[in-house]
């Protein structure tokens, strides 16, 4: 979809260098819809298109998911390490969670699957990070740049364990159908082992081809949270729970997690898709009841 949208108000915090606010997001895609009779299509080519899905294991999305177009973010300084990755795709996750009751059209945009988060942010970008116990392995396939053709030559001089995670794990959420054969796409990869990024070929070539997504994740913890807060435009409750829920996850991760209807209602949103909130909690281990 093409920025044929000028006449919808900014959001509050629209800015030069700035990504979308999911609100900006949410509110492209409803105002497409309602030009077209209800449903998505390219203001180019007049294709329809559809929404992007979670990505899952083994599952080739559509070829015609809808992109935003967008110029990418700016680099962003931050610490590269396991821990700090982790982290904040842990803040990303609960965010979403929170706030996908409000924002239903963009509930593809983070989930959970095991050991693997996936980030689709329906610009153009996908990528998955697999986190073993002592390293995390990720794969970025970004659709502005050429794929990697031949993925064993890619991958050659990579550790075995990264290989072994990436070709088993990473990838199978990356698979795109070419030439009539389901494969693996990506325009680059990294990995995270005793708290150094490692990547194939060049730094200025990792960033080159999708790898600046993963600086968004770098940033440091609280600038990160404030991040989200703007991204979604959180209000004073969203923003106490999800500080409050971030704080129990990362003393215990691996810890289930109860909402109290107290905490339930702080979610706010729109009533009818709290089960987009409830499925998306759920993927981190924490429950609620409806």
């Amino acid at each position: 979809m093409h920025h044929f949208y000028g006449h919808l108000p900014d959001s509050k915090n629209v800015g030069v260098g700035k990504n979308f606010t999911a609100k900006q997001k949410s509110e492209i895609i409803k105002e497409n819809m309602k030009r077209n009779n209800g449903v998505v299509r390219s203001d180019l080519s007049g294709k329809k298109l559809v929404k992007p899905e979670k990505s899952t294991k083994g599952v080739t999305p559509s070829p015609n998911e809808w992109q935003i177009d967008h110029i990418k973010p700016k680099r962003e300084g931050g610490s590269n390490s396991y821990k700090n990755i982790l982290e904040n795709t842990i803040i990303a996750s609960v965010s979403h969670a929170i706030m996908v009751s409000t924002y239903p059209e963009l509930n593809y945009e983070h989930s959970w699957d095991g050991i693997n988060y996936n980030y689709n942010d329906g610009e153009g970008t996908r990528m998955t990070i697999s986190f073993e116990e002592n390293y995390c392995v990720g794969g970025i396939c970004n659709f502005n740049y050429p794929y990697i053709k031949d993925l064993n030559k890619y991958l050659e001089g990579v550790p075995k364990d990264i290989k072994d995670t990436f070709i088993d794990e990473t990838s199978q959420y990356l698979l795109e159908e070419i030439d009539g054969k389901t494969i693996p796409v990506l325009t680059t990869m990294f990995w995270f082992k005793k708290d150094k990024i490692n990547f194939v070929g060049k730094y200025e070539d990792f960033l080159m081809n999708g790898g600046n997504i993963l600086e968004e994740f770098s940033i440091e913890k609280q600038k990160y949270f404030e991040k989200c807060e703007e991204y979604y435009e959180m209000n004073f409750n969203q923003i106490s729970l999800l500080k409050s829920i971030v704080e129990k996850k990362f003393r215990n991760i691996k810890h289930d997690i109860y909402l109290s209807p107290k905490e339930v209602k702080m979610i706010g949103g729109n009533k009818k898709n709290l089960y987009e909130s409830q499925e998306s909690f759920k993927e981190l281990d924490i429950y609620i009841d409806l």
